[in-house]
């Protein structure tokens, strides 16, 4: 069964990656204008019981790839743009696309 998308205006989000080893939490959202997408706190749980904050200006939505080695998201700029990142679950780095979007909905 396929899991709800995340929409972007929520203030909270948590997904669990496909095999089990990693929890994508996205918490203290808050709209950027009243009535705007959120931006927030997005951090990774492993089932080692570390926590990696991967970034504090994400956006709420967010995926895991199919294998659980990537996951994608999406962080606001200041002119209030986003850009789409890939993180790599191995050793969470985080690349980040130069091309800027109004909204990702993921």
């Amino acid at each position: 069964m396929k899991e709800k998308p995340i929409s972007p205006w929520d203030d909270y989000a948590e997904r669990k990656s496909p095999d089990g080893q990693y929890i994508a939490v996205f918490k203290k959202g808050t709209e950027i204008t009243m009535g705007a997408p959120t931006f927030g706190e997005l951090w990774i749980k492993t089932s080692a019981g570390s926590d990696h904050l991967v970034s504090d200006n994400a956006a709420a939505s967010f995926v895991w790839s199919d294998d659980s080695r990537f996951l994608a998201f999406s962080v606001w700029r200041r002119n209030r743009k986003q850009n789409l990142c890939v993180l790599q679950s191995a050793d969470m780095t985080v690349d980040k696309s130069p091309d800027e979007f109004r909204v990702l909905d993921i």
